[in-house]
């Protein structure tokens, strides 16, 4: 059983890390201007571009990268690794894509 405390602390999960929807679209465009899967570095049947931090509502809208419609079905259905990448590895490509990002402007 819980106690309060442990019920307040569980609660203070850190909350996703949103844009607004103008600087999402602009982010979305320059990931999508590298015109190949980050993952199996294939430039065909390209997906929307996926948040390397992903699931319990922790979407990062600052560690997008791009990735073909077959990774990310992967990705979701059976998990990593994938292509030899980890979890981690795809969110470092996120990060370094944000750096680029970020660097543009």
């Amino acid at each position: 059983m819980y106690t309060k405390e442990m019920q307040t602390k569980k609660n203070k999960e850190p909350k996703a890390k949103r844009v607004s929807k103008q600087e999402l679209k602009s982010r979305v465009e320059f990931i999508l201007s590298k015109e190949v899967c980050q993952i199996c570095n294939v430039s065909t049947n390209l997906d929307y571009p996926h948040h390397s931090e992903f699931g319990l509502s922790k979407k990062n809208d600052y560690s997008l990268i791009n990735i073909c419609v077959e990774c990310h079905r992967h990705i979701h259905t059976k998990g990593f690794p994938i292509h030899g990448l980890s979890r981690n590895d795809t969110i470092q490509i996120g990060i370094i894509n944000n750096k680029e990002y970020l660097n543009e402007l």
